[in-house]
């Protein structure tokens, strides 16, 4: 810089070009960073906001799974996925279902009849659970605030990994919040 100020007042344009090429890589770099960083940082939060997931535990075989909860596409511009305490919460609109995605973690399944057993609160309103899969059925779980329902899905499981899509629906804006996920060998 005292470079770049003593050739100015010289006078000296060979001196002038020097200091420019010597500061010139530094100011785009600050100008850079003060420009795209923030840039960057706002990307980051929005592909979280957008891709967030959650993890609930998932007793089976006196053991604990973990049961990971993400949005299904086509993705919003927020997840409706936010883990809690003990469970997991879904956003509910009443302009259409909210659609996630469920895996069973820590690795495949034996084939065999399984049943996914989940309690569901609700916040506000009447809401409804549905989950299903290629070999899954389950009827729709109607919860109504302050009365926890369970939601039960049978799924005939050929083997490998447990992949569920489910569809929460609700009258108004509110929260479903899910938890006690167990799965067991179905008789």
């Amino acid at each position: 810089m005292a470079g770049a100020l003593a050739a100015l007042g010289r006078r000296s344009r060979a001196g002038l070009v020097s200091a420019a090429r010597a500061l010139g890589p530094g100011l785009v770099v600050v100008v850079a960073w003060r420009l795209g960083w923030p840039r960057a940082l706002d990307a980051g939060a929005a592909l979280r906001a957008r891709h967030r997931w959650a993890v609930t535990e998932l007793a089976f075989d006196g053991r604990t799974r973990t049961l990971l909860w993400g949005p299904a596409p086509p993705l919003a511009a927020a997840s409706p996925v936010a883990g809690a305490p003990n469970g997991v919460h879904l956003d509910l609109s009443p302009i259409g279902p909210t659609r996630v995605r469920l895996v069973v973690g820590q690795g495949p399944l034996p084939p065999g009849d399984y049943e996914l057993a989940i309690r569901v609160d609700v916040d506000r309103g009447p809401a409804s659970l549905e989950i299903r899969g290629a070999r899954a059925r389950g009827e729709a779980t109607i919860v109504d605030p302050g009365t926890p329902a369970r939601s039960t899905t049978h799924i005939a499981h050929p083997g490998g990994p447990v992949t569920l899509e489910a569809d929460a629906t609700g009258t108004v804006p509110g929260r479903l919040w899910l938890s006690e996920a167990a799965l067991s060998t179905s008789r």
